[in-house]
């Protein structure tokens, strides 16, 4: 156990995802879920090495198969008073969708609470598209709160908590990459725990239950998206003015000049005013709830300044709602600055240094703007003298990676299939995971397109009934319990012509080595029932023939030929190459 998660007051130090557990061990959780993914893939690994704390207070902690039966479980607490933490990166937000929209719109308990932990790649360095949660949160009708401060990332756990209780809405955890892996100091406070936990249960009164508000159907969807816009917001938007969660920083009458941002961009923007010493010299409103914007935060603000720059990383998110509220309010008459000026890429305080200088020379307005500063601040930021060249690095297997093994076996047949007489192209089907480096050399001739996660044999199932090529999916074990399970279903039913390469290394590798279904304990190191990939293809076959076969790729002579005769013959055929991933296998030793 990790003595920091056990501190009642004074200073810790912690990272991000750190701090959404400390958060929320200090608010009476008592259940987290969720799938593991960038950025927030180490929240997991924080579970799983304070599982003894856990487990002592009966604190629910179990990785869903995948983020849809995640936002499921988070439904399914709010039948009761549980405060229910649901964990995922921005493409698992995109599976959990479904069960979130009605989840919403039933509604969070009196006494509970759901929250959303969503962390955005925003500019895509580990995950496979550009990220902004925002966006979908609004098709949802999720409020998103926005943490700013490594301190807020944690108080704001059970702010959340309390918003979402009182609102009954879902709410958006949103925490960006540098967020998540980045830390600080905080001030910690004891922990709290919920009555209801493992350990202490309770009969639920199923008469108790209004299945009309809990089950959400037409008619009653378009009544209760009514009573989401019409009332829960306005709940939401009078809960956040009493505890301050939007406000406005160094208030001022009748300011030149006035800035609206949201998050880590809030503390950007601190820096780059600090840098100019501009600090205080021009009103802030930071929003906690970037959605849905409070239209009467709108209207104060517009008593302080007549010009509103909104600064925000990637997508104009919250300019936008600002635009449509200034567009209704025209008395206002509120000049709008923000994405179109300028269009830079990524966000931090040099971007916004630069593009404060071209603000301000824009403005037709009497600024307290130290010019020979702000030219020294540009000086600095000059391009540099180009650097050495540095050879470039392809991102590649880890050594010792069993992907490694079955990739080069197939690249080979591959090769010697092409060189048949007839010759036969194999075509590859790409899928997330350890194996998404198949795109790299010396493998690229093993992957010739990419869907999702899961979604390799749906992707064949597109192409199959007009093609004579065998077609082949790479697959991890994690993956296969996530959704490739019902791929390879779909792919049986339909009579595809396709082979699962499934390795079965019993972890999740790609995110840090979390556990999956096919071991025998939880997160928490519980005890459970460890499922078999095997039995479970076969299964899915049912009296169906199905070629299945399982190999330790390592046996490369062996492996070779099952692979050439499973390639070979038609149908569905599922390969487990069964080997240990080479960290977990030297951890072990």
């Amino acid at each position: 156990m990790d003595s920091r998660f056990l501190l009642e007051n004074g200073t810790g130090i912690f990272t991000g995802n750190e701090l959404i557990v400390k958060g929320a061990l200090e608010n009476r959780v008592g259940a987290i879920t969720g799938y593991p993914g960038s950025p927030l893939a180490e929240l997991f690994e924080t579970l799983e090495q304070n599982k003894e704390l856990f487990n002592e207070r009966g604190i629910v902690a179990q990785i869903a198969n995948n983020e849809a039966l995640a936002a499921a479980r988070l439904n399914g607490s709010q039948m009761a008073g549980i405060r229910a933490l649901a964990v995922m990166k921005n493409v698992g937000l995109h599976v959990a969708a479904d069960g979130l929209a009605l989840g919403n719109m039933a509604g969070s308990a009196p006494d509970g609470g759901a929250l959303v932990a969503v962390g955005d790649d925003t500019w895509s360095e580990g995950t496979q598209v550009p990220a902004d949660s925002r966006f979908l949160s609004q098709h949802l009708y999720m409020p998103v709160l926005e943490p700013a401060t490594f301190q807020e990332i944690k108080d704001w756990v059970g702010l959340g908590f309390e918003l979402s209780r009182q609102s009954r809405l879902y709410l958006t955890y949103l925490v960006t990459s540098n967020q998540a892996d980045g830390g600080g100091s905080v001030t910690v406070s004891r922990n709290r725990f919920a009555a209801l936990s493992r350990r202490q249960r309770l009969a639920l009164d199923t008469a108790t239950i209004a299945s009309d508000e809990r089950v959400i159907i037409p008619p009653a969807t378009a009544h209760k998206e009514r009573e989401v816009v019409r009332e829960r917001f306005p709940r939401l938007w009078a809960l956040a003015r009493d505890m301050a969660v939007n406000h406005i920083l160094h208030p001022a009458a009748d300011a030149p000049l006035g800035f609206i941002t949201s998050g880590l961009a809030y503390t950007y923007l601190e820096h780059a005013l600090q840098m100019l010493g501009l600090s205080g010299r021009f009103p802030i409103l930071k929003l906690g709830i970037s959605y849905p914007l409070d239209p009467q935060i709108i209207e104060r603000f517009a008593a302080q300044t007549r010009v509103f720059c909104v600064v925000e990383e990637r997508r104009a998110f919250i300019e936008t709602q600002i635009a449509t509220e200034l567009a209704r309010r025209p008395h206002l008459a509120v000049d709008l600055w923000g994405k179109g000026f300028p269009d830079v890429q990524g966000l931090h305080p040099s971007l916004i240094v630069e593009s404060l200088a071209r603000l301000f020379a824009a403005l037709d307005a009497d600024l307290p703007v130290d010019e020979a500063r702000l030219q020294r601040e540009l000086a600095v930021l000059a391009p540099a003298p180009d650097a050495p060249a540095v050879p470039p690095r392809t991102p590649s297997f880890c050594p010792g990676c069993p992907h490694r093994d079955s990739a080069t076996v197939l690249k080979k047949i591959a090769a010697d299939f092409a060189a048949d007489d007839p010759p036969l192209d194999l075509v590859f089907h790409g899928d997330i995971g350890c194996y998404s480096m198949l795109k790299y050399t010396p493998f690229s001739s093993l992957m010739h397109n990419l869907s999702g996660m899961g979604l390799g044999g749906g992707t064949g199932a597109g192409i199959d009934p007009f093609i004579d090529n065998k077609q082949l999916v790479f697959m991890g074990d994690s993956t296969f319990f996530h959704t490739g399970m019902i791929a390879i279903s779909d792919s049986i039913k339909n009579g595809q012509d396709i082979t699962y390469i499934i390795l079965d290394n019993k972890t999740t590798a790609m995110t840090g080595h979390q556990p999956t279904p096919g071991i025998d304990t939880d997160v928490l190191g519980q005890p459970t029932f460890a499922q078999n990939i095997e039995k479970i293809a076969r299964g899915l076959a049912g009296d169906g023939e199905l070629f299945i076969a399982r190999m330790n790729p390592a046996e490369r002579a062996d492996y070779t030929e099952l692979l050439r005769d499973a390639v070979r013959r038609d149908g569905v055929k599922v390969v487990i190459a069964d080997k240990e991933c080479a960290i977990t296998y030297h951890r072990r030793r």
